[in-house]
């Protein structure tokens, strides 16, 4: 059987991230990007993006996963949020509280 640890590793704790993400003992939730249904599309609009994003860190989640689909394969259905996860994040107007940059999670 696995244990959990009761604290994080001394080096990921100063990790504000990580320490978001991953709480010992605690269950964290977080969003997926796109932030937006997009049934009739293979593509969603980007529309609101940064006030969407805003709003999950708002209300405490603890992290927007951001997907990597390279490409469109029509066979597969989407493309994600259509930008290179890199440059969605780090062009993204929206700056977490916390955080200089990019997203903290």
């Amino acid at each position: 059987m696995h244990v959990l640890p009761d604290a994080l590793a001394p080096d990921l704790a100063g990790h504000a991230a990580y320490a978001r993400v991953f709480q010992p003992g605690q269950l964290t939730l977080g969003f997926i990007a796109p932030l937006e249904a997009y049934p009739s599309a293979p593509w969603p609009t980007l529309a609101d993006h940064a006030a969407l994003a805003r709003k999950v860190d708002d209300l405490g989640f603890a992290a927007i996963w951001l997907r990597d689909v390279p490409f469109y394969d029509p066979s597969f259905g989407d493309v994600g949020q259509i930008i290179d996860p890199l440059v969605y994040a780090v062009g993204s107007p929206h700056r977490p509280s916390g955080s200089p940059s990019v997203r903290r999670a």
